[in-house]
Parts: structure tokens; C-alpha cells; sequence
């Protein structure tokens, strides 16, 4: 039987620049406009580990401090669709398909 391999989120980010040793927009993004590494970890770990409550409570919070960033949305979808609150999974993806819309394709969790 496989096993769940559970995801972290390191410190190490991509170091990578530009041509002009500007930084690239996935590092913009992550710098000025999201949670910690810490804070994704949490949330992660929370939803991993089945603490449904706590996830939500991240979830939540981290979508009101950073409404622009993807990965607090996708978590709060998958966790309502799987308590079957499906209006407000769809209210979730939605909000997801927006933070897309604002981000390079390539920075996108």
C-alpha cells in the first residue's frame, strides 16, 4: 500500500532572476503578498492530518490576510466539497480561479 507522502514547503525558494538580476515575478509574489512558510505548513499540515476545524480556521484567515493568494483557496475548496458544503466549495474555486487570474501561470502552487 502506498504511503502518503506529506508536502512541505522549505525556506528554499527558487533563486533564480532575471536577465538583470531582478527578481522574478514568483519571487515578487511570494515576498510582498503571502503567508510564511510556516503559515502554509500549518495549514498543510493541519489538513493532513484530518483537524478539519483547525484547517478551516487557517483557511480562513489566511484568505482574509492574503485574498490574492491561491493556495489558502484551494485548501478551504477541498475541505468544504469534502464536508459537502458544495455552494461553498464553488465560492472557494471561484475565488482560486481569480488569485490565477492575477499571477503568472508559473507561480501558481
Amino acid at each position: 500500500m502506498p504511503q502518503n507522502k506529506k508536502i512541505r514547503f522549505s525556506g528554499k525558494r527558487n533563486k533564480k532572476s532575471g536577465p538583470r538580476g531582478e527578481k522574478s515575478q514568483s519571487q515578487k509574489f511570494r515576498s510582498s503578498n503571502g503567508p510564511s512558510d510556516a503559515e502554509l505548513n500549518n495549514l498543510l499540515s493541519a489538513f493532513q492530518n484530518g483537524q478539519f476545524d483547525q484547517t478551516e480556521k487557517l483557511a480562513v484567515s489566511l484568505t482574509k490576510r492574503f485574498p490574492d493568494h491561491p493556495f489558502p483557496w484551494k485548501v478551504m475548496g477541498v475541505l468544504l466539497q469534502a464536508q459537502g458544503k458544495l455552494s461553498d466549495s464553488l465560492v472557494a474555486c471561484q475565488s482560486l480561479l481569480n488569485c490565477h487570474r492575477k499571477m503568472p501561470i508559473h507561480t501558481i502552487i
